[in-house]
Parts: C-alpha cells; structure tokens; sequence
C-alpha cells in the first residue's frame, strides 16, 4: 500500500516538471540570479591624540575604622546600651559593667585620702609656711571634697606634690600621697565601669550579653566607622614603578551598577606579597549616604602614565590571525585585512604603533564574521576614540 502511495506522488511530481512539449526540463539551463552578500559593521576613525595608560585591578572596601572594645574592668554586665548592627554616636554608652568589691575599695580609698589630707594640711599649716602657693595649695586639701574631685583634679594635686619636694617628703611620710594615688587608681577604676564610644559606628559582633560576668581586656563588641571606606588593592609588581601616590582612581562596585567613584591613591605599600607577587594600594571614598559596605568586592583602575600622539582605537577592533594583531580598515565598501603592532593597552582602547595611520576607518564592530576583501555595509562611523 505504501510502494503505491509513494509510486503516484512520484507521477504527480514527474509530469508538473515537464514543458509542454512534453519533454523533460534541463535544469543546467535554469538561469538563477545571485546577489552579493554585505555585511553590516560600525567603524570608527582612528585619530592620534593623549592615551591615558589604565591599570586595572581587584579590591575589597574597608571601613575607616575598626575597633574591638574590650572591658577596663572585670565585673558584672549590669546594661547594654545598643544592639547588633546599631548605630551610635561618639561618647555615648554601650554598656555598664559593676563590681561591689571594686565600689568598696573605692569607698575606703576615699576615706583615707579625706583624713590623711585634713591631717597633712593642719600639720604643715602649724609650720607657718611663707609660700603662698603651699598655703593655697593646704587650704585646697583641707576644704576639697574628693568624693566629687574629678581624676583631673586629684592628677593636678599629684603633679603639685611632686614639684615641691619639702612639701612632697613631708606628703609621702604622713602617708597623704600613696592615699592620694590609690584614690586616683580606684576612682579611675569606678569611671571605667562605664564605656562610651570612641567614635560614631556601628555596633558589630556583640559577643556578651546582659549578667554576664566578664574578666579584665575581655572583649565585648566591635565598633566600625563607615562614613569613610578605605579601598584596599592588589596591584601586580610589574605595575610598582608605575603606580605613584595621588594617582586617579576609579571604582566600581559590581553590586553598586550604575555609579562609579573617583578618589585618589593615599597610601603605596613597600612590600610584595612572594606568593600572589602583588603589592597593597589604598584609596579613601566618603560614605556619607552609606551606600559602601564594608567587604564589597571592587574593580579599580588606576590612571598611570599618559602617551601623547598615539593612534587609538578601540580595543574591540582587534582580531588575532595566530598570535599576531590585526584589525580590518573599511577601503570603501570591503574590508581590508591588516596586520598592526600593538602598544599600550587599558581596558577600552589600543595603541597602535604600525600598520595604520590617523584618520583610516576601522572597523570595530561585525568585524569577527569578515574575510578579507568581503563586500560590506558600514552602519555607523564614530569619530571620536571610546575612553
């Protein structure tokens, strides 16, 4: 059944090809038309002009400052003043620590620091003192109150001591002074059970909690400064004669698309690392909008040197035949192959050092299909060198 089928549809196809003189048609003797093919490309005019040599490289952001807080004090944690990624101002609290064994040393060392200086004030007085700087000085010690005597106060007393040497001898017998140092040191203690922010940050890695009881130098939080990132680069050591401080820097942050920000080399580090051969380079962003985290992953580039009166072109025009540079000039309406030498590079443009001359149309896009001498259709002719 199906030999029949195909023997028919075989009959129908055989005789709507014969002519009408009922002979078969020579199909050597069809005439068809063929069109030449064009391929469609953008050009630019290559021109002789400054090329700025561009170093680019990898970069991760990091905050301007990062500070562990440690305790001054062992005790208990009595408050906590912020909470995990919370913002806070310079000087304001972050948590209070107390120890009881540390308020009653306190106490006794305020008691003994208020006898001993009634006591050593009216023993020298009696001596009728003719400096009137002593006796300003025992009238102070006599009527001072040192439960409210800031540690500024009693350092001044110190330092008083110590620069009158009859009046620091007769001090350090009666006992008055070690009373006085041991009242700073406890007082000091008493103020240190409070801590305030060094700076304005965030609040990161809190790592004790409310009761805890904590030991001297034991950390308890990190605070980080963000409204300045420091951009931290590894820039190959073939590029170290190059890089100079000051030099311009661009950054782009993948995660930040749309923006790019400009600052200045502030920092060149002497040193190599042996294993990735590179070397540190830092720039400063301001922050103020907060919009930089701190670990985001950069690219940089670096403005270096600059080449006056070089021919550039854009990078895309050049092709590889082999291991050799070349690029296709539009002659007309066909692609001329050229072979060039290749100077400096950045990430968009080439300097060509031979094999073309200012003002030759090259052609930078649809470039990759073309043979040479292949029929054309330019598109589009810039005239200015992509930066």
């Amino acid at each position: 059944m199906l030999s029949t089928i195909c023997i028919i549809v075989f009959s129908l196809v055989f005789n709507s090809c014969m002519d009408s003189s009922g002979d078969t048609p020579n199909l050597n003797q069809k005439e068809f038309s063929l069109h030449p093919i064009y391929f469609p490309v953008k050009c630019i005019v290559a021109q002789e002009g400054s090329f700025k040599n561009i170093i680019s490289c990898s970069a991760e952001a990091y905050p301007k400052r990062k500070v562990k807080i440690l305790t001054k004090v062992a005790g208990r944690i009595e408050a906590i003043y912020g909470n995990e990624n919370e913002y806070i101002k310079k000087g304001e609290m972050l948590f209070r620590t107390e120890d009881p064994q540390l308020e009653y040393s306190y106490q006794q060392a305020l008691a003994k620091a208020t006898r001993s200086a009634i006591d050593f004030a009216l023993e020298y007085t009696s001596h009728n003192s003719e400096d009137d700087e002593i006796t300003d000085f025992l009238s102070e010690i006599k009527e001072l109150d040192f439960s409210k005597a800031s540690t500024g106060t009693l350092r001044r007393l110190d330092k008083f001591l110590v620069s009158h040497r009859s009046l620091f001898v007769k001090a350090s017998y009666s006992g008055f002074y070690d009373n006085l140092l041991n009242l700073r040191k406890c007082k000091q203690k008493v103020l240190d059970q409070k801590c305030r922010a060094p700076f304005s940050g965030y609040i990161v890695d809190l790592v004790v909690q409310r009761y805890q009881n904590v030991s001297t130098n034991q950390e308890c939080l990190t605070l980080i400064d963000e409204s300045e990132i420091i951009i931290k680069m590894d820039v190959l050591e073939e590029y170290i004669e190059e890089i100079k401080k000051y030099n311009e820097v661009t950054v782009n942050f993948p995660a930040l698309p749309e923006t790019s920000f400009s600052c200045n080399i502030t920092s060149i580090s002497p040193l190599v690392d042996p294993q990735t051969k590179t070397f540190e380079v830092e720039c400063v962003i301001g922050n103020k909008q907060g919009r930089i985290n701190s670990g985001m992953f950069a690219f940089c580039y670096i403005s270096s040197s600059s080449i006056e009166n070089a021919v550039v072109v854009p990078k895309s025009a050049i092709i590889f035949s082999g291991e050799k540079p070349a690029i296709f000039l539009a002659s007309g309406s066909r692609a001329l192959f050229t072979k060039v030498k290749l100077g400096q590079e950045n990430p968009n443009q080439s300097v060509i050092l031979a094999g073309i001359e200012p003002g030759d149309t090259v052609i930078y896009e649809g470039h990759s299909t073309l043979s040479t001498d292949a029929q054309i259709k330019i598109q589009q002719i810039d005239t200015v060198a992509y930066e």
